[in-house]
């Protein structure tokens, strides 16, 4: 019952946040890409087990009813530097019942409705893993994954922070030996990536993706040791050995092959492979086709699978095509599982009226239950896409400058003062509407975890 109750927690919260994040240009950071959008949740209640454990038909009539509408601007998305603008709200039936606006700006969040009495809350960005990992010790609610999907640039800097100087340090062209003195600096450059000042970013990144695992403090530890791993690996300091033929790259560090990548006639593979003197191999095996791309990835020690995953996608479309539908799958194994997860099991469907903006975009994702093999949960996306000036952001001005992600006693009792009748007020709406089995399940899950113990309400 707790899984499933998570999946449609986590589900309902990224579907309010999600178009930050959805169909956002990668640009220069100069053109603005502009959304009038709408995104709908949907639950299939024949998807699920006929198990009494929810009341699903509640949910799916319910559910069903809301969606996210509104304009969104977003400027060099997703990346530290990123803008995005949201405005519109969340519409009950046809009726805009909770408006708001969403300004992000780098690091920082603001977000204004009149559900906040017209004042503005600001989240400061850099605490937000900090914050979300809370509710998981205190509650053991998987909030810290919710967190890496609706921060994904954060994601994209840590890939930035690593895959940046590795680039740097063996650039070239055909074969060619890198010097060992050269790694020797490029290893204090990784380490510092967790060791210095600003190590708390990347230091909760890790945390929030493998504390789950009880994998993060050993995760850390090996990211702050990239010199003694380079000692152990090449002994003799001969410099990594790249040779390049016309099938393919092999990097040799030692006596070790540490990436290979391999063209093939209709294929492309690439193998990573980092152990280390403490038994533990990490094995990494990406291949792409031009309709589909499967990765798997092995964490072992002493030849025991700690944590294996396997995931894909197919039906990814060509250069320029207009519709895709295909699948998406991900499966977790290994000792480190807390217990047997089950798969995941995505269908998609994708099209736009054109390959250049202006054009109207449409995705539909569905989650197929691993037990009926039925779609059970799912988003749809409408979009209409066109590209706007710079200009199109400007700045705005916002009256609260304490972070949120601060949030302790005096600020709760702050903000109980300020917004309480206006949240109550804007919540009324939907309240209103709930089924009788949603009231009924959202409070045996909020006593299971302890929200209601941490609410003051037994």
């Amino acid at each position: 019952m707790k899984t499933l109750y998570s999946r449609i927690l986590a589900l309902c919260l990224c579907f309010c946040l999600l178009p930050v994040f959805a169909f956002a240009d990668t640009n220069d950071g100069t053109p603005v890409t502009h959304s009038e959008l709408e995104l709908s949740l949907r639950l299939y209640a024949d998807g699920f087990p006929e198990d009494g454990r929810m009341h699903y038909r509640a949910w799916e009539s319910y559910l069903n009813r809301l969606s996210l509408r509104g304009s969104m601007d977003t400027q060099s998305f997703p990346s530290p530097l990123d803008r995005v603008y949201f405005n519109g709200g969340l519409y009950l039936d046809d009726r805009l019942s909770l408006p708001f606006e969403y300004d992000g700006y780098y690091n920082f969040r603001y977000v204004r409705s009149p559900a906040l009495g017209g004042a503005s809350v600001h989240f400061q960005m850099y605490n937000f893993f900090q914050f979300m990992l809370k509710p998981y010790y205190y509650m053991n609610i998987p909030t810290q994954y919710l967190a890496l999907l609706l921060y994904p640039e954060a994601t994209v800097e840590m890939w930035r922070q690593y895959a940046g100087p590795i680039a740097a340090a063996t650039a070239g062209t055909g074969s060619r030996t890198i010097a060992y003195e050269p790694l020797q600096a490029l290893a204090q450059q990784l380490n510092a990536i967790v060791l210095e000042d600003d190590y708390s970013k990347a230091y909760y990144y890790i945390t929030c993706l493998l504390t789950d695992l009880g994998m993060d403090w050993t995760a850390s530890d090996k990211l702050a040791a990239w010199d003694l791993w380079l000692e152990g690996m090449d002994p003799e300091k001969q410099g990594l050995s790249i040779a390049v033929s016309a099938q393919g790259e092999s990097w040799t560090l030692g006596q070790t092959t540490l990436y290979r990548r391999t063209v093939l006639e209709d294929e492309t593979l690439h193998t990573l492979y980092l152990p280390d003197q403490e038994g533990y191999e990490l094995w990494v095996e990406l291949k792409k086709t031009a309709s589909e791309a499967t990765v798997q990835l092995t964490i072992l020690q002493e030849g025991e699978t700690l944590l294996g995953l396997s995931a894909g996608v197919d039906g990814l479309p060509a250069e320029n095509a207009l519709s895709a539908q295909g699948s998406a799958w991900a499966a977790l194994e290994g000792s480190l599982l807390p217990a047997e997860a089950a798969p995941l099991n995505l269908r998609y469907r994708y099209s736009r009226t054109a390959a250049q903006k202006p054009y109207d975009l449409s995705l539909a994702v569905d989650a197929l239950n691993s037990e009926t093999g039925k779609p059970c949960l799912g988003f749809e996306y409408r979009a209409a896409v066109q590209e706007l000036p710079h200009t199109a952001l400007v700045e705005r001005a916002y009256d609260d400058q304490e972070d949120f992600f601060h949030l302790n006693e005096s600020f709760l009792e702050e903000y109980r003062e300020r917004f309480t009748l206006t949240l109550v007020l804007a919540a009324a709406p939907f309240v209103l509407e709930l089924p009788a089995g949603v009231i009924s399940d959202a409070i045996a899950y909020m006593e299971q975890t302890g929200i209601l113990a941490f609410l003051g309400i037994e």
